[in-house]
């Protein structure tokens, strides 16, 4: 009896919507950063040094439209012919990817004078989590496949230490996951005067899912150097490090088919025993650890600006895509040798870590009916992580240019102290402009462009929403 020992797997999620457009009704709308900025909903995201006392709850509805220029079409085995001639129609690669809309909440709360503790959640409104793998000789925008479309949780806090220096921790709640299925496979081939009778069983034994959470911990520091030194007053800085995590997946694939054939040309009836062992290597969720560090300065009590720098270490980032490894396949009624099966799935490619820059503005300004009114605006550019791309593979990315904007309104709660605040935002994501070299074998090798040897790289990510926030 053969044992069939299997995991299903998809593709791997880089990172989460967070890391893209940034997490909290302000922050969203003045440059999704803010390492030395003080607040309260985004300081868990960005650097939980920086949260402040203060006591508040927050909720958001957060529309994410993604739009790329279509990659033109492909050669492609369409009628699975087993190789690609006049007869196989081209391919379109899928270019439209759904909307990643999601809803957003928070808290801060202090348990002493000088420690406070606080927690974000970003739930995608379609889907808890996106594991899409692909085909790697596809064109595919490998950053944004499934990274918007996934949940995204932190707990965190932040304590007081003398000079005006805080120092904050958080947790990244991510997790590991392991699916296995055990079964036997039997199959016959029993000749007739006709045609050829094929019968096969598929007995499945067991299945189970095992769900483990994994934590990934980020440490920053921040400083109110105006506390120390008078005449920076208004002057802040932090630091941040996130440690990143990846769950890397090995199936060993255990299998055994048993075949028997009767009355089937002048062949005798056989048994045929196949031995056929390997393992499936895949990376279920990246995290790449980063750290960064920022400036603020806030004059007036009015005005506040903030620059951010962000190295991300994408260098190591293996692509969404399953790779069969070691493999030793037996037939001994047929061959006395044992043989390798190769990896249909290969790919070679060159990533690099990156330089992020973020900035924003905001300007705060009380009117005669008692609101406080906010504007804000933001930048941001990260740079495209593609160095170096191999044969027969077509990975997209483009540097991003991020335009954001928001507005922030403030009143008080009718007899009471406490306030609320009203956030809307915006954010334009522009992908400059590229065109990506590719090197296929020929022009009829699976997934080789049709409109010559480059692929044109163009398009942008649209974010917006809204956010309450209520001190109690």
């Amino acid at each position: 009896m053969g044992l069939l020992w299997a995991v299903l797997l998809a593709g791997e999620a880089v990172a989460d919507p967070t890391d893209i457009y940034g997490f909290g009704g302000r922050s969203m709308g003045m440059g999704f950063g803010g390492i030395a900025v003080s607040q309260a909903e985004s300081a868990i995201t960005i650097n939980p040094a920086s949260l402040y006392n203060s006591m508040v709850f927050f909720a958001g509805y957060t529309l994410i439209r993604p739009s790329f220029t279509p990659p033109g079409p492909v050669a492609w085995d369409t009628d699975k012919s087993g190789h690609i001639d006049e007869n196989d129609s081209p391919l379109d690669p899928p270019w439209e990817y759904p909307r990643a809309d999601g809803v957003s909440f928070g808290m801060v709360h202090p348990l002493t004078d000088q420690l406070r503790f606080g927690f974000n959640l970003f739930l995608p409104v379609d889907r808890l989590l996106q594991l899409y793998s692909y085909d790697s000789s596809l064109p595919v925008w490998f950053m944004y496949q499934n990274r918007p479309y996934r949940y995204s949780a932190q707990l965190g806090f932040s304590a007081d230490l003398p000079k005006g220096v805080r120092i904050g921790g958080a947790v990244h709640l991510g997790y590991k996951g392991d699916y296995f299925i055990i079964g036997t496979l039997d199959a016959s081939f029993v000749g007739t005067e006709d045609d050829i009778n094929v019968q096969g069983t598929l007995d499945l034994h067991q299945t189970g899912l095992d769900v483990k959470i994994q934590y990934s911990p980020l440490v920053g520091v921040y400083w109110d150097v105006g506390a120390v030194v008078s005449p920076l007053q208004g002057l802040t800085l932090g630091a941040v490090y996130q440690h990143g995590n990846y769950n890397p997946i090995t199936v060993d694939v255990d299998l055994q088919i048993n075949a028997q054939i009767e009355n089937i040309g002048d062949l005798n009836p056989m048994g045929i025993v196949i031995y056929a062992p390997f393992d499936i290597s895949i990376i279920d969720y990246f995290l790449p650890s980063h750290f960064g560090f920022g400036l603020h300065y806030s004059r007036w009590e009015r005005a506040q600006f903030y620059l951010d720098f962000n190295r991300i270490f994408w260098a190591q980032l293996p692509l969404s895509v399953a790779v069969v490894g070691d493999n030793e396949v037996e037939i001994p009624v047929l061959f006395a040798d044992s043989f390798s099966l190769e990896n249909g799935n290969a790919y070679s490619i060159g990533l690099r870590d990156i330089w992020e820059v973020k900035m924003g503005f905001e300007s705060q300004w009380s009117t005669s009916t008692g609101l406080d009114i906010i504007p804000r605006f933001g930048w941001g550019m990260t740079p495209s992580v593609l160095e170096e791309v191999g044969r027969n593979i077509s990975p997209l990315d483009a540097p991003k240019m991020a335009f954001s904007t928001g507005l922030g309104v403030v009143h008080s709660l009718p007899n009471t102290s406490k306030s609320i605040r009203w956030d809307i935002f915006g954010q334009y994501h522009h992908f400059l402009s590229r065109k990506l070299t590719v090197n296929y074998d020929t022009p009829t090798t699976q997934g080789a462009p049709l409109n010559g040897d480059t692929l044109q790289m163009k398009g942008n990510l649209i974010c917006g929403g809204i956010q309450i926030a209520l001190e109690y």
